[in-house]
């Protein structure tokens, strides 16, 4: 995997890590949808920057960090991807 293809990689999964965390910070602010709108958005930017929500997320997926560091191809990648359970 050249190092252009790496980084590539790497930003896909930072991308989809962020859409995880996004996601996650706006399921729990759906168990909020009887508070006041003002209230709301307060509590959907503080769970978007709860680092423990990120850091779960962020362990979810290391592996596939992991894989991408230590595959010599993006072929490699997808397979694997395609056949474990990260």
């Amino acid at each position: 995997m050249t190092p252009d293809e790496k980084e590539l990689s790497i930003s896909l999964v930072r991308l989809v890590e962020a859409l995880l965390i996004e996601k996650a910070a706006l399921t729990r602010v759906t168990e909020l949808h009887r508070i006041p709108p003002h209230v709301r958005e307060a509590a959907v930017a503080c769970l978007r920057n709860d680092q423990t929500i990120a850091g779960i997320i962020h362990l979810k997926v290391q592996p596939i960090y992991d894989l991408i560091e230590l595959a010599p191809d993006v072929k490699t990648v997808v397979e694997q991807l395609l056949l474990s359970k990260i």
